[in-house]
This record gives C-alpha cells, structure tokens and sequence, in this order.
C-alpha cells in the first residue's frame, strides 16, 4: 500500500496537471497511461516526469530529503519482492518509516508542476 501511495499520487498529480493545459485526448492518454506505470523508483518517476519537461524532476528532487528518495526506491524494491513471492524480512516498523518519509510526497510532486 505505501508503494502504491507513490503510484497513486504521480497519476493523480500528472492527471491534475493535464487538466487545464491539455485537449481532452491528451488527458485521457496520460491518465491511462500512467496508470499503467506501477512500481516507481526515483529514476522512474524522473523518466516518466522528463517526457513533459527535464526541469519538473530537478524542482522536485530539490524538495525531497534524501530520506524520502531512498524511502520511494526501497518501497519499490519491497513491492517486486512480495509481487513476486520473494521473503523479504521486512517488518512494519520499517516500511511506516519509509511511508511517514514520502508522507508529504504528492504535495512537493504537486508544487513541482504547478512551477510549470
């Protein structure tokens, strides 16, 4: 579920943005498209962020504390091990440290777009 926070937010936060900037084709594709990326690490999010202009991604890792990259990259990291039945000895202390990280996450992802 933290995983899917971070999923969840870029295509609602993308989809936000593309609603007064887009024709309505557009916003569909990019709602539907993203919505198809699952399992984001920071170099993920920078690819798919990149496609609408390089300088979104620098505003946003800007606002994020190393704690919450390395948080955003290790809940992907989890979510394909238990994806694919691996034993991950991961406990839930662990992965609330990782969520209460990227709490704030889709407010800094919002900031970032509204920048352009």
């Amino acid at each position: 579920m933290a995983s899917a926070y971070v999923e969840i937010s870029v295509r609602e936060e993308l989809s936000d943005f593309c609603e007064s900037r887009s024709h309505p084709f557009i916003k569909e594709f990019v709602k539907t498209t993203v919505s198809w990326e699952n399992s984001l690490s920071c170099s993920k999010i920078e690819v798919m962020l990149g496609k609408f202009d390089k300088r979104i991604w620098d505003v946003l890792k800007g606002s994020l504390t190393e704690e919450a990259m390395l948080s955003i990259d290790s809940l992907k990291a989890l979510r394909d091990q238990i994806a694919h039945g691996k034993d991950n000895n991961t406990g839930y202390l662990v992965i609330s440290r990782y969520f209460d990280a990227i709490i704030d996450f889709p407010e800094k992802l919002a900031t970032a777009l509204k920048s352009f």
